[in-house]
């Protein structure tokens, strides 16, 4: 929930790994990956080493692809409210149509059918 938090709030999510532990960073990337289908962004995971290539220390950085998430609730919540008072007036100024009833048929005369020719 750290990953989602920290994209949540700034787009962005960074932890040191280690780069010769592989599982580490599939690791961070699978974290990475459920938090953007929780989010409904797409995300990507940066591994960056320390530059020596004695020290397999590195930073691993998960950023969105698709905007800012603070962004997109905030775009989403501003359709919602539109979307709403969309509704809100249709309903207040809807004129219902005149639905007919269905027809009835009306009951025959008692003798007036012919049984059997």
């Amino acid at each position: 929930m750290d990953v989602v938090r920290a994209l949540e709030l700034g787009g962005c999510y960074e932890r040191g790994v280690d780069t010769s532990d592989a599982q580490s960073v599939v690791d961070i990337r699978w974290a990475a990956h459920q938090a953007g289908r929780l989010l409904g962004v797409r995300t990507r995971v940066i591994v960056a080493g320390a530059g020596d290539p004695s020290d397999s220390s590195g930073t691993a950085t998960v950023i969105t692809l698709d905007g800012g998430v603070a962004e997109q609730l905030r775009a989403r919540q501003g359709l919602d409210a539109l979307l709403r008072s969309v509704r809100q007036e249709q309903t207040r100024t809807l004129v219902r149509p005149v639905v007919p009833e269905p027809r009835r048929r009306a009951p025959m005369p008692v003798g007036s059918h012919v049984v059997g020719s």
